[in-house]
Order: structure tokens, then C-alpha cells, then sequence
């Protein structure tokens, strides 16, 4: 078991250092102090908001300050080139390496992300929808001497013998289930001499599947939706009693039903002129990319009680509704969680309610949707929870007060977000009827893979979800890696309750814990997460993905971000 890094004798080895130290060797205090407690000469490495409104500093000093948490280091501070605060748990998965993800300022890195550098961890999954299965499944033959199998390229070719035993073959994913929730048919590709039973996941009793003569042909098996707790997808396929042949080409997941209706897209558009002086350009941009709702900024009056400008947004809406596109109110803000700031929301939605209520039904919002992003505020990642709680808070704030349907956009890695012991999603669920996630990625499989549990939880809590994709401009990040070493530029200290991690500007041992050396730099590319470069690329998978998602009864579109960008 890996030891943790702020063992109680930290303390010790930090005071045996301290004696060893030369004279005028230099150390540093650091320090975690609300603002109003920073002295002037310290050197402030980051300020962290609280979900109360408050704020805190990470700073060095040479010397302790009073009423402020803190750990000696016997390094001068001169030599440190950045600190950051972290939780205990993030420490505690540190033990392989660490990667500084951030921006690059001249030689100086602006970090905003630590990461772990860590060995990926295989687990199970599910089977993807519209891709073809077969050459991951694992094709094993039962049944002794009546039957062989064969592996031949991408096909597996079953020959049985006569007799009355059972035998044939099954095909298994390995530690990969049916996706939970959409309604699914398996694509058969064969050829067959003779009929063979099929059972296994999802299919019912009596199927079979055959020709005579042998020809190659396509065969469709509605599926059950998948049992909860399935852990492995297979499909048995038995021979008759006479000889008989199978050879099976491909093995396909497809929607069950297929809907005439064009996919529903949605588009971002920040800037508020965009409607309100260029509707006609607006318009095209809609037309364009086949979208029939639009989130824009809808301002409000200084005192927040009205809309700014309610004959501009009538008359807009109303052009809207005549092409078929729905017009949402959009804000958001990473500090509306504060306390300070909920009541300014709560207004805003009370303003746009009051809209709805004098404008003619042509005319009305369909609703508002919240881009927050508390996870941007600096804080953040060290008592998440906290900072969740202030979420769903002002949620619960501005949902009756709008009066209209509520849509928040939230990222793709809060599937997995934990929230007091449970699912966060499952808490965030009451106070939402549209959930749009924030899929930005561009490799094909990542973005199938991402949106899938959400498509599956929204069936579940009975909500609506939309797959957002990028095809904004985004900056290259750098990925500084350092590996675990006895000697580093990049300590790990204990502080308090949590973890700080300090950069010096050259090697050396760790008295307070562990020392990671710099090992390179690698690029983070933005192409991994926008379209900006591939708009091309992005409408040439948009239906494929439409129609993989349309298998779910939650899904409710998807919402392209940043074309509006100059």
C-alpha cells in the first residue's frame, strides 16, 4: 500500500532538514490566508474563491503569518516557480507522476489542470451502436466433434455436423455490455446453409436465422431492452440437427426505429446583437447547419426586472416561429453560484417569465438555459462538493421562478460527478427538464463513448438531453510530465487538511514527501476537443450520430457550439 504523503512524520523529516540546512540557506513559509490577511512582499501563487463569497490566498513569505494555516519548506523562495493547493485525494493519486496541463506564457506555463500520470485502467463498457461488432467478439465453439469454428479475416465461419446434441458457437464481447436503455436491433450479415437458433442478449425465444441455398443476406433481430447489471453481451447461435453451414460477416447494433422527422439541432449564439441587428444573418447561419433552436442573450434592464428590449425579442421570436425555430433565453455565469450573485439570476428569470406572460404565443421563449460552469471558479478543486451544492441551490432558486422549461449545460466528465455518497446527476435531476452536455471532443468513438451514460441516466430520471459539440476556437495547451524520482523540481507537501504542490526551478530531494522530476512536454491539441478546423468533418459525422442517439427516447438533439464565432 502506497504510503500517504502527509504522514504525521513529515513533520520530523521537515525539522531534521531545517538543522541540516547551511546558514542562509533560505526557507519558506507557505501560507493559506484569507485576502484581507496578505502582507505586502509575499509572493501570491493563486486566489481561491469559497462557495460562501468568500476568498483565500496561497502565498510565500519567509516567515509565518498568524491566523493562517501553513508549512515550512527549506527552500528559498526565490527558487519557486509555482505553488498550487490540492485535496488529499488528488494527492493520494499522485504516487506514478504528474502532468501541469495549462497555457504556455513565454517559458512560464499558466497551470490549469493537475493531472495524474497514471497507467489507464481497463474496464468494462458497452458495445457501440453502428459499428461493427464482430471482429471484438470472441468466437468460441461448443458441442465437441459436431461443430468447428474458424476465424477467417472479419468473418467467422461455423460448420456443424449431424446429430442431436447441442453444439455451435457464441459470440462474446469481451467485458463489454448491450448500452442501457435505447431500444436496439441486431444487424445480422450472413450466408447459411440450413436454420440455426439464435438466443442471448436480448433476443427472445424462437429466432432463428438461415437460408437455403446458401447466399449472402442480412438478417434483424429486435432486441429486449438490457437487464440491469449485465456485465457481458453474447449471442449463442446452434446448429440444426443436420449438417449445415453458418458464415457470419458482420454483427451490427442498430436503432430499432427508425424516425422520418429531420434530427433537431440547436446552435449557441453569445452576442446579443447577433438577433437583435443581424437577424437575417442569424437566420442563415440556422438554415445552414439544419438547426431549429437557438439559444441566445437576451439582456435585461439595469434593475433586472424587465427584458431590455421586448419589442427587438417579439419580433424576432415571431420570425423564429415562422421558420420553426424555437428561441431560448441563454445565461451563465461561473460566480452565479455565489450567494451574492443567486438573486440576480432569480431576477433575470422572473424578467423573462414576465416576457412570456404579455407576448403573443408566437412571440414567447421556450424556454431558459444556464451555462454556469461552477468548475472554472479558482477553488473549485478543492471542495468540489461545496461548490456543487451552491449549484443545485441556485438551480432550485431560479427553477420555479422561470416559469418555462430549464436546460443547463453541464460537461461530459459529470457522469461519473459523486455527490454525498451518490450520483450527482441523480440530485441534479428535480430541478432540470433538459440536460445539455458539453461533449467536446472530436474523435468519433470518445464522443459515442461520452454521451452514452447520460442518454442512459435521462431515460432513467425521465429528462430530455442534448449532445453538445465544439467547433469554437480553442487554444493548444502544453502537458508538462514529471515522474516520481528521489530528487525533483516538483515537491508534494502536506498543508492543513490538503496538499500543496511547489515547482522549484531545479532539482532536489523532498524532505515534507515526494519529488517528481521533469521528464518533457507534450502538446495537448485543440483539434481533440473543437471542430474549428474541421467544420467539414463535424456535418459529415452529425448524422451518423443522430441517428446512433435517436435509439434513446431521451434524446433530444444535438447543439453545436461556436459557429457563430467570426
Amino acid at each position: 500500500m502506497t504510503r500517504p504523503v502527509w504522514w504525521p512524520s513529515a513533520q520530523l523529516a521537515l525539522a531534521a532538514a531545517f538543522a541540516l540546512l547551511p546558514p542562509g540557506a533560505g526557507a519558506a513559509w507557505f501560507s493559506v490566508c484569507d485576502d484581507a490577511a496578505v502582507p505586502l512582499g509575499a509572493t501570491v501563487f493563486s486566489s481561491m474563491l469559497r462557495p460562501d463569497g468568500g476568498s483565500e490566498s496561497l502565498m510565500a513569505a519567509d516567515h509565518p503569518r498568524p491566523d493562517c494555516r501553513g508549512v515550512e519548506l527549506p527552500v528559498a523562495p526565490r527558487r519557486v516557480r509555482w505553488a498550487q493547493l490540492i485535496t488529499r485525494e488528488t494527492a493520494a493519486g499522485l504516487a506514478g507522476g504528474v502532468i501541469l496541463k495549462g497555457t504556455e506564457d513565454g517559458a512560464r506555463l499558466i497551470v490549469n489542470e493537475v493531472i495524474a500520470l497514471a497507467e489507464p485502467v481497463a474496464r468494462g463498457g458497452t458495445l457501440p451502436v453502428g459499428d461493427d461488432l464482430l471482429p471484438a467478439l470472441r468466437a468460441t465453439a461448443f458441442g465437441g466433434d459436431r461443430a468447428t469454428v474458424r476465424v477467417l479475416d472479419t468473418r467467422v465461419v461455423l460448420e456443424c455436423g449431424p446429430g442431436q446434441s447441442a453444439a455451435g458457437v457464441v459470440l462474446a464481447a469481451a467485458q463489454a455490455a448491450l448500452p442501457a436503455g435505447p431500444t436496439l436491433a441486431l444487424q445480422l450479415g450472413f450466408s447459411a446453409r440450413g436454420e440455426f437458433a439464435v438466443t442471448g442478449s436480448g433476443v427472445g425465444g424462437g429466432r432463428k436465422v438461415g437460408a437455403s441455398p446458401a447466399r449472402h443476406t442480412q438478417a434483424r433481430i429486435d432486441l429486449a431492452p438490457a437487464p440491469v447489471g449485465e456485465s457481458t453481451a453474447s449471442w449463442v447461435f446452434a446448429c440444426p440437427d443436420h449438417a449445415a453451414r453458418l458464415e457470419i460477416r458482420s454483427v451490427h447494433l442498430k436503432p430499432r426505429h427508425a424516425k422520418a422527422t429531420a434530427p433537431a439541432r440547436a446552435l449557441w449564439v453569445w452576442r446579443p446583437e447577433a438577433w437583435a441587428a443581424q437577424p437575417d444573418d442569424l437566420f442563415a447561419l440556422l438554415a445552414a447547419n439544419g438547426a431549429d433552436t437557438v439559444f441566445v442573450t437576451v439582456p435585461v434592464t439595469a434593475d433586472r426586472k424587465r427584458v431590455a428590449e421586448p419589442g427587438a425579442l417579439e419580433k424576432f421570436i415571431t420570425r423564429a416561429t415562422a421558420r420553426g425555430v424555437a428561441v431560448w433565453a441563454l445565461a451563465g455565469d461561473p460566480r452565479a453560484v455565489l450567494p451574492a450573485e443567486r438573486a440576480g439570476y432569480v431576477e433575470r428569470a422572473l424578467a423573462y417569465a414576465d416576457y412570456n406572460r404579455g407576448a403573443p404565443a408566437a412571440a414567447r421563449l421556450s424556454g431558459l438555459q444556464l451555462d454556469i460552469e461552477p468548475y472554472l471558479n479558482a477553488g473549485y478543486h478543492i471542495d468540489a462538493e461545496s461548490w456543487l451544492s451552491a449549484y443545485l441551490e441556485t438551480l432550485a432558486l431560479v427553477k420555479p421562478a422561470v416559469a418555462m422549461p430549464l436546460d443547463v449545460a453541464i460537461p461530459f466528465w459529470w457522469a461519473s460527478q459523486s455527490y454525498r455518497g451518490g450520483r450527482f446527476l441523480d440530485h441534479l435531476a428535480p430541478l432540470v427538464d433538459v440536460v445539455t452536455v458539453m461533449n467536446y471532443r472530436t474523435d468519433r468513438r470518445q464522443i459515442l463513448e461520452f454521451a452514452e451514460p447520460f442518454l442512459a441516466w435521462a431515460a432513467r430520471a425521465n429528462r430530455r438531453v442534448r449532445i453538445g459539440l465544439e467547433a469554437g476556437p480553442i487554444r493548444d495547451e502544453s502537458l508538462r510530465v514529471f515522474r516520481s524520482r528521489q530528487e525533483g523540481e516538483l515537491w508534494l507537501a502536506p498543508l492543513g487538511e490538503h496538499a500543496l504542490l511547489v515547482l522549484l526551478d531545479a532539482p532536489a530531494a523532498n524532505p515534507a514527501g515526494a519529488a517528481f522530476a521533469y521528464s518533457h512536454t507534450t502538446r495537448w491539441r485543440a483539434s481533440s476537443i473543437t471542430f474549428r478546423q474541421h467544420i467539414g468533418a463535424l456535418r459529415k459525422l452529425l448524422p451518423g450520430f443522430e441517428q446512433v442517439w435517436r435509439a434513446w427516447p431521451a434524446f433530444a438533439g444535438v447543439a453545436l457550439h461556436g459557429l457563430d464565432a467570426d
